[in-house]
């Protein structure tokens, strides 16, 4: 069996996994932009590329960075009840965060379906 975490490692997880959701919230931001995908919206080839390859391993990453998360924090909250529900506070705004990713990331799409056009189309301007 392993050796319980603290919570100083817990709360590093979720500061790491926080930091790293509010990367990918500003990247699904700009993947939603249309003005960002073309050369007319002023952004580096560059953070094009990156936003291009990196988006969805860091969205799997979060993911699974949430979930290890909430569960380290219940299994400290067995233990010790004061700390444990602080990271535990912690653990569901990260929840919400990765609700908002995925609801923006989305809508575009699930508009386009009801619509019935294309996925992935935005209006021209």
């Amino acid at each position: 069996m392993s050796r319980p975490r603290s919570a100083a490692e817990i709360f590093l997880v979720m500061l790491v996994n926080g930091a790293l959701s509010l990367v990918v919230f500003a990247g699904t931001l700009l993947r939603e932009t249309p003005e960002f995908w073309r050369n007319a919206g002023g952004y580096p080839v560059l953070l094009r590329n990156l936003v291009y390859l990196a988006y969805y391993p860091l969205l799997l990453l979060i993911m699974s960075g949430t979930l290890m998360g909430s569960l380290l924090a219940l299994r400290f909250l067995g233990r010790h009840k004061g700390i444990g529900s602080g990271l535990l506070v912690l653990s569901l705004l990260q929840w919400v965060l990765l609700l908002i990713i995925l609801v923006i990331m989305l809508w575009n799409n699930v508009d386009n379906l009801i619509n019935g056009r294309p996925l992935h189309y935005h209006a021209p301007e």
